[in-house]
């Protein structure tokens, strides 16, 4: 039997000599241009980030669908220098600063003309349409929305990781057509096109 399945195999090589054979590794999903997607982590299918049509619940559906409204990363001076964490800024843990040193301090802001950004109003932590911070202080907006784009484009939450005793908490794609949730997990969404 090992003989038979062995000749099958040469066989099937030999038939194939011709042609070359391609592979290609994982990779992460796609993302069109001008919208926000996970594509990667949690939940990174691709899916791209949502409000339909104003919120004020943010969603993940798929990408490329005409109805689908973009969101923009927008810099906030939080820490008083720039718009980058430094050593003791901002976070309570200083742990999570060093660890998250010089990344970018930012602001999800729903491009719909609500004036809105990415946050939660619950306390389930479901991503929310909310109020903006003032770019220039990094305060004044809703809950969890000040954020810092982590070197593998994850959105760590500062207001909920300071709640959360310094534990890293994380903007994650919703399943499906779920709303997106703030939470720590291990596996976080990674976001494309920020």
């Amino acid at each position: 039997m090992r003989r038979l399945m062995m000749l099958a195999a040469a066989a099937v090589l030999a038939a194939s000599a011709g042609t070359a054979a391609t592979w290609t590794p994982a990779q992460a999903a796609s993302c069109p241009s001008g919208e926000t997607c996970g594509v990667a982590g949690y939940n990174g299918n691709g899916d791209a980030m949502n409000a339909w049509f104003g919120g004020p619940n943010v969603y993940a559906y798929a990408n490329g669908k005409s109805t689908n409204e973009n969101f923009l990363d927008s810099t906030v001076d939080r820490c008083g220098g720039g718009d980058k964490v430094t050593s003791t800024c901002p976070f309570t843990l200083h742990s999570d600063d060093s660890s998250l040193l010089g990344k970018r301090i930012v602001q999800v802001i729903y491009a719909g003309g609500t004036g809105s950004c990415v946050g939660s109003s619950d306390p389930t932590q479901d991503a929310d349409l909310v109020g903006c911070n003032d770019p220039e202080t990094g305060t004044g907006g809703g809950v969890d929305t000040v954020m810092v784009v982590a070197g593998n484009n994850t959105l760590v939450s500062v207001g909920c990781t300071n709640g959360n005793s310094g534990v890293w908490c994380q903007l994650d794609q919703g399943p499906g057509s779920a709303t997106d949730f703030f939470q720590g997990l291990s596996n976080a969404t990674e976001w494309a096109n920020l």
